[in-house]
């Protein structure tokens, strides 16, 4: 895996080190990537892309509530860059209040510990 993996940069060496020293693996990773902006020129984000907010698959509902909001404040409009202001402003107020619990979730549904993990996965055989 050294071979394969160690000048490829990032921290690939360092994870193949820790997978090599392990007797049990498991990978996963929760990230998020805030953007500064969700348009620019005549592109605008939706959904996950903009803003996931949940690790339950609420992004086609977040698109669908984002594409409605887009289409009443762009209907008329003759300024579109300040239509898309208005509605990443209005977006994201109600994006902040579902951000909340991101990190509660990821926690939850993506435990760092096999003992976490044992117990998650307990947890949801009884759902």
């Amino acid at each position: 895996m050294h071979q394969a993996y160690d000048d490829t940069g990032w921290r690939d060496a360092e994870l193949v080190d820790a997978f090599a020293g392990s007797l049990e693996t498991y990978f996963d990773q929760v990230s998020r990537v805030r953007l500064q902006s969700w348009s620019k020129d005549r592109v605008v984000l939706l959904g996950d892309a903009a803003s996931s907010t949940s690790l339950f698959g609420e992004g086609s509902s977040n698109a669908i509530a984002g594409a409605a909001r887009l289409t009443r404040t762009l209907a008329g409009t003759v300024e579109p860059a300040a239509a898309l202001a208005r509605y990443e402003r209005e977006r994201r107020r109600i994006v902040r209040q579902h951000e909340r619990l991101v990190p509660l979730m990821s926690h939850l549904l993506v435990p760092s510990t096999s003992g976490s993990v044992r117990l998650r996965n307990l947890l949801l055989a009884r759902c």
